[in-house]
């Protein structure tokens, strides 16, 4: 429940980032002003494209693979994101380098939002083993949708109320933050049953693989001396006609 209680926030700043950053403004023309707070998603997207394949290739080393390590990194990806909602708004007081801090925390923002997207698969993988991945992530994606969808509107509505963005954008930043520290509760209750029954069926799977493998060597086989007899008959038959005709 730790991921879908820390996406409460998640999408917030992706749907109001751009009217927020507007409202600062970045620029005294409107035009430069809506061009520089659209960029600010286009950097969201490219530094996640980016964090992917950094975080990828991190929870890949010994010191993360073993022991279910990589959910520190999600922790951390959760935790740096909520931090990053949350900074967004000291960028109204940054007078003359709005643009800049915004553009800063999104990159932030982008490759640890790249971190989680990645990690989903490999830690439903670490948690419930082959046999349990599929379901477990479809189930995690099942749980999302409700959080992600209620929390922009939310956000819209305290707009409405409030007239500005801020207490919008503190309140995002929150449910990751939040959402981060229970995640400590995966190592302090282990599912212990679920290991073990992960672990049989595991061992299930891969007997019945390898019985299948072992008939397919024996069809093989058998197949294959078949054919050498049948060789062997022609060859035996051949020598017979060749000495009938030969006498």
């Amino acid at each position: 429940m730790a991921l879908p209680c820390a996406l409460f926030g998640y999408f917030v700043p992706f749907v109001h980032l751009v009217q927020f950053a507007k409202n600062i403004p970045l620029d005294s023309d409107d035009s430069q002003n809506g061009q520089k707070a659209a960029f600010l998603m286009a950097c969201i997207g490219i530094t996640s494209g980016l964090g992917r394949l950094f975080f990828g290739r991190v929870s890949d080393l010994p010191a993360f693979r073993r022991n279910g390590n990589r959910i520190i990194l999600q922790q951390a990806a959760f935790f740096a994101m909520g931090v990053c909602t949350m900074l967004m708004t000291v960028a109204q007081f940054c007078e003359g380098f709005e643009y800049q801090t915004l553009l800063t925390i999104c990159c932030v923002m982008g490759l640890f939002d790249g971190c989680f997207v990645t990690l989903l698969g490999p830690i439903a993988f670490d948690l419930c083993g082959p046999a349990g991945a599929g379901q477990a992530i479809g189930s995690l994606l099942a749980l999302f949708s409700v959080p992600m969808t209620v929390g922009p509107p939310i956000a819209g509505i305290i707009y409405d109320k409030v007239g500005d963005y801020t207490p919008a954008f503190l309140a995002a930043g929150v449910p990751p933050i939040v959402g981060s520290l229970l995640m400590f509760a995966i190592r302090r209750f282990p599912p212990k049953e679920d290991t073990d029954d992960n672990v049989e069926v595991n061992r299930e799977i891969t007997i019945h693989k390898a019985e299948a493998e072992q008939i397919q060597r024996n069809e093989s086989q058998s197949a294959l001396e078949n054919e050498r007899h049948d060789d062997q008959y022609d060859h035996t038959q051949s020598m017979g006609t060749s000495g009938t005709v030969l006498a």
